[in-house]
């Protein structure tokens, strides 16, 4: 039988912020390393055949971490990149409010039926 572990990666300063990070390949802050650390103890007991990752930057840093325990294969994976964010891409969740409200209501109560101008919706990702 085949176990599947999802695991997010860790803070990086945008998260702590508030603000949309996307695709921009921001890296893991003192917490998020920290969280990482956490994350890597315990799953040191679960075995892990191969990680997959995204390609960015704080969730390499993640999936490194917890591999330290494990030592498998790392393959870094496009098709698990965030959700590309297009226009709110690097701005504070409050700007997006006050900027775009309806689309940022929307975001967090259907964001399955949200398209954000320049980005993509998440059933392309899905796809």
């Amino acid at each position: 039988m085949t176990r599947i572990v999802l695991i997010r990666h860790g803070e990086t300063e945008w998260n702590r912020l508030g603000r949309f990070q996307g695709r921009t390949d921001v890296p893991l802050n003192q917490e998020g390393l920290e969280q990482a650390e956490r994350l890597a103890q315990r799953l040191k007991e679960v075995p892990l055949t191969r990680i997959y990752t995204s390609p960015l930057i704080r969730a390499r840093k993640t999936a490194e971490i917890v591999n330290d325990c494990h030592g498998v294969e790392i393959v870094p994976q496009e098709e698990l990149t965030e959700v590309d964010h297009g226009h709110w891409t690097g701005m504070f969740k409050s700007q997006v409010m006050e900027m775009d409200g309806e689309r940022y209501k929307t975001w967090l109560t259907r964001p399955d039926t949200l398209v954000v101008p320049g980005g993509e919706s998440l059933s392309d990702v899905f796809r």
